[in-house]
């Protein structure tokens, strides 16, 4: 399960970004969760390139 909607993520878009070569980040497991994310600590030079809606209402999160 994923952790988006506790961070108020509706999880309703996906974003392509160029980020530039040498940029410096990590990568690692979410906490909590099953997805894969990435923090990099200085984002500049980094480009959206393209925003696509995938569903056209909020996804419903199941919490325990």
């Amino acid at each position: 399960m994923y952790n988006l909607n506790k961070w108020g993520n509706n999880a309703t878009q996906l974003g392509e970004y160029v980020i530039p070569a040498g940029t410096r980040g990590f990568i690692g497991g979410v906490e909590g969760g099953t997805g894969i994310q990435i923090f990099l600590p200085n984002a500049s030079g980094v480009q959206l390139m393209e925003r696509s809606t995938l569903f056209t209402s909020e996804l419903k999160f199941i919490t325990h």
